[in-house]
């Protein structure tokens, strides 16, 4: 993901480019929600905001990892996908301020427990 600057609008985004072997270059766009400090906003709300096109497709927020280091958890909808979203975790780059390296791994099955299996 890379930090790039809107020509029209001034605006700072980012631009993620995700390649999955077998499958097309996929590119969106990645904007601050501004509406995350809003007086009505819920405490989970997203801080970024993710586009294909015009369309918001999915949401980042930011965590912190068991070792301090802080990154971004990312979810896109991926209706051709298996679990029909895409998950994952966007650390920045220390070689390049301002770019990030996407970690991306397939969802661990749950396995049922007691409570979930029906009788």
């Amino acid at each position: 993901m890379e930090e790039r600057v809107d020509k029209k609008e001034g605006k700072k985004f980012f631009n993620l480019e995700i390649n999955f072997p077998f499958s097309p270059k996929m590119e969106f766009y990645v904007r601050e929600n501004s509406k995350k400090n809003a007086p009505d906003a819920r405490a989970s709300a997203p801080d970024f905001l993710v586009y294909y096109a015009r369309n918001q497709v999915g949401a980042a927020w930011k965590k912190t990892s068991k070792n301090s280091t802080e990154y971004l958890s990312c979810e896109i909808m991926a209706p051709l996908h298996l679990e029909g979203k895409l998950n994952f975790a966007l650390f920045p780059d220390p070689a390049t301020p301002g770019d990030y390296n996407v970690l991306y791994s397939e969802p661990m099955e749950k396995k049922p427990s007691q409570e979930e299996v029906p009788y």
